[in-house]
């Protein structure tokens, strides 16, 4: 049984099972206050040459500021930064 930190903690193993699937088609991860009420996180994976998952960029931000105008633009930075970092590692995404 996984542990809940808050009311918001995915703890259901199906239901983890389907986000996870919808953050790999999106390329993002991100929680609403899983862990921390006040606190929503953002992640991007890094991959390297070898097309595997070795890193991640995240930022955690206050809820109170997590607003949808600004969401957007950090979703692009962060993604951006991700890609940038990936590259670094000879990451492409070609067969």
């Amino acid at each position: 049984e996984l542990r809940r930190f808050t009311p918001k903690t995915v703890t259901d193993p199906k239901a983890i099972k389907r986000k996870l699937e919808e953050i790999k088609r999106k390329g993002i991860s991100l929680e609403q206050g899983e862990l921390d009420e006040d606190v929503h996180v953002m992640a991007a994976p890094v991959f390297d040459y070898a097309k595997r998952p070795v890193a991640a960029v995240a930022i955690g931000v206050p809820a109170y500021r997590m607003k949808s105008h600004v969401r957007g633009d950090m979703v692009t930075l962060l993604k951006e930064t991700a890609e940038k970092i990936s590259g670094r590692l000879y990451y492409t995404e070609e067969e």
